[in-house]
């Protein structure tokens, strides 16, 4: 317990950092600007995924059996140059016709590409037992990002979306040299850069193509995923929902702090998954008290805005407080939202420690599918356009968790209330 308690300080301050971040971003873009934000964000987001493809986390089970942070960060380096050398020019031209910068487009890639490399370092950390460390490192970008946008701010300096996405940028960059620091693997990190210069483009190809193979099903859920988390503001960009792309940029931005949260207690019970999973067991108990809590925090938080903003005086006009306004007219359908979201990545990763990959990847797709179809087909009355959005974004949630669910029982899976008490074998 006392550990379970140190963790949620530990990531709270990250989390908070997170959101003051994010309130002084939003007062100083504007609802437009921020929309924008939210939408390039979105873009690079699903682009930095298909750079990784899964390769996180087949490198993270390789970690499980032995595999060094010297071959780790070789790998890792090695394939997202490849994947970068292929895919930044058509990625670069697609955000042009889209009409976003392409340099704040590329900075924000760039940013999640170095926060997928510091996850190696926070895995060395996780191995050696040092849960608390890793959990601070995960935490630390976003309070060098709020002391940036923090001193941006008190400067009056004007800022625009590129500035936002470079101070991210920078923000990253200092973690991960805080990352190599902390888990002293800086002489692994100086020896992979050095073996990545003397490799062969041939002999890249090929230990690139073997990762890539071993990966793909993972990679394709990854994508999945990330798309389902991310194609909100997209589609409402693509849908003509210009008046509610920074609302459901600001949806996005809470999920993205909520998943932030769960990645706690994901965390720490990574161990328990992987040895139920090897049995054949889920235990539904973690996922089922994180959507309950999470579903009644949000609906609450809610619920309560505007008699607290009321009782406060604060400013309606505002930016930030129109934007979660709108969001406040629909406490029920966002409790929901991430309730589901919530359960939802417990149970993957519960499916993930039993080696299902196959059934992640279609619960994903599923999902993702379903919230495409449904935000294109429903009826778009102009009062109800934030609700066809989240609407359809929660049925997504709902239908992989049913599918997951289902599949997960064919394959020969028993769902229980209980976690066993053996040791983890290593998968």
């Amino acid at each position: 317990m006392t550990s379970a308690i140190s963790f949620f300080i530990v990531r709270s301050l990250g989390l908070i950092s997170q959101l003051a971040g994010l309130m002084i971003v939003i007062k100083i873009l504007g609802e437009y600007q921020f929309g924008r934000y939210a939408l390039i964000l979105s873009a690079a987001t699903i682009f930095a995924q298909i750079v990784d493809f899964g390769q996180s986390r087949y490198l993270f089970k390789q970690a499980h059996k032995g595999m060094g942070v010297g071959r780790l960060a070789f790998w890792s380096i090695l394939s997202r140059l490849l994947s970068l050398a292929v895919l930044i020019l058509p990625a670069s031209i697609y955000a042009y016709a889209a009409g976003i910068s392409v340099l704040a487009f590329i900075a924000g890639a760039l940013s999640i590409i170095i926060s997928q490399l510091i996850t190696i370092n926070r895995y060395k950390l996780i191995m050696d037992g040092k849960i608390l460390v890793s959990i601070f490192l995960d935490s630390l970008q976003g309070i060098i990002f709020f002391l940036l946008i923090l001193s941006t701010y008190e400067s009056n300096f004007a800022v625009s979306v590129g500035a936002v996405f470079l101070m991210m940028l920078i923000s990253f960059l200092v973690s991960f040299l805080a990352s190599v620091i902390i888990s002293s693997s800086g002489p692994a990190w100086i020896k992979a850069l050095k073996a990545v210069a003397r490799t062969s483009i041939r002999r890249s190809k090929k230990g690139v193509a073997f990762i890539a193979l071993n990966s793909i099903y993972v990679g394709i859920e990854m994508f999945l995923t990330v798309s389902r988390f991310s194609l909100p503001v997209i589609l409402a960009e693509f849908l003509g929902f210009k008046a509610e792309v920074a609302a459901v940029g600001l949806f996005q931005r809470i999920i993205g702090l909520e998943i932030s949260l769960i990645s706690v207690t994901v965390t720490a019970k990574i161990k328990d998954y992987y040895r139920d999973g090897v049995q054949g067991i889920i235990n539904l108990a973690p996922a089922a008290i994180s959507a309950l809590v999470t579903g009644a925090g949000a609906y609450l938080g809610l619920v309560l805005f505007g008699p607290v903003t009321s009782w406060l005086g604060l400013n309606s006009a505002s930016t930030l407080l129109s934007l979660l306004d709108s969001l406040a007219g629909l406490p029920c359908r966002i409790a929901v939202a991430t309730a589901a979201v919530a359960f939802y990545i417990h149970l993957s990763m519960a499916v993930l420690g039993a080696d299902k990959r196959k059934v992640r990847c279609i619960s994903a797709g599923v999902g993702v599918a379903l919230m495409v179809v449904l935000a294109s087909t429903l009826p778009s009355d102009p009062y109800d356009r934030l609700s066809i959005i989240i609407d359809a974004f929660a049925i997504g949630q709902f239908a992989s968790i049913a599918c997951l669910m289902w599949l997960a029982v064919r394959c020969g899976i028993r769902f229980t209330r209980k976690s066993t008490q053996q040791d983890m074998p290593v998968p």
